[in-house]
């Protein structure tokens, strides 16, 4: 999970709310990949299994590993939002909340000793 982990922190470091449209998507598309990854290599998780996940079913299976309640909440609302933007409308304000909420996701399994 520490790779996963450093994967994402240098993606949120770079993320620019402020890019074009494309751009954007294509940040939260990455974004949204690394941390399906991540959520997955925490619950042990094929790389490849887990991106054939819904959101959905990786929130059940990190539930039904007992995953902390708070990173299970923090990873269903991102997803959820990461979600609308990949297959609907961009709305920055959620984007930037997602990203911030990834990074605290990101600080609590650190803390919690999940990596």
């Amino acid at each position: 999970p520490l790779a996963h982990a450093e994967k994402l922190e240098k993606l949120i470091a770079v993320f620019d709310s402020d890019a074009e449209v494309n751009e954007l998507k294509k940040s939260v598309i990455n974004i949204d990949c690394a941390l399906r990854v991540f959520l997955g290599a925490l619950a042990e998780i094929s790389r490849e299994e887990v991106l054939s996940f819904t959101t959905t079913k990786i929130v059940d299976t990190l539930r039904s590993k007992n995953m902390a309640g708070k990173i299970v909440e923090s990873a269903n609302n991102t997803l959820g939002i990461f979600d609308t933007v990949i297959f609907g409308d961009i709305d920055k304000g959620g984007i930037e909340k997602a990203v911030n909420e990834v990074q605290q996701l990101l600080e609590e399994t650190k803390k919690r000793g999940y990596y």
